[in-house]
């Protein structure tokens, strides 16, 4: 199954708020980022790249269903275990690593696929 259609067309929810995004951000450029999740509390209610920085308690309130998650943070295995454990997320379904996703997609653009 290609779980990329999981994240077509959808509203996402970027975890880190930080250099990990900001490496990456041109190939999110046309995505529908509604805001982002950090764990520094430093961060919450902040401005990043002109979208609200959350704490990870926003995510209680989402619907999964038209939202996912990228996560872009060097800490992705333990954000990954605190989603599982905490929320029920599924990996591939509900969020997906951003190092995975933009790869992904890459391989895409370079066969056609996409534009």
């Amino acid at each position: 199954m290609d779980f990329l259609k999981n994240f077509e067309n959808k509203n996402l929810i970027i975890w880190g708020a930080g250099n990990s995004f900001l490496q990456q951000q041109s190939f999110l450029k046309n995505r529908n980022i509604v805001f982002f999740v950090d764990n520094d509390s430093h961060k919450y209610n902040l401005l990043f790249e002109g979208k609200q920085v959350h704490p990870p308690e926003i995510l209680k309130n989402i619907s999964f269903n038209e939202t996912k998650i990228i996560i872009a943070s060097h800490a992705y295995l333990e954000i990954r275990d605190f989603l599982i454990q905490t929320f029920h997320l599924a990996e591939n379904h509900d969020f997906i690593s951003s190092t995975l996703f933009l790869y992904k997609n890459y391989i895409k653009k370079l066969s056609g696929n996409i534009s």
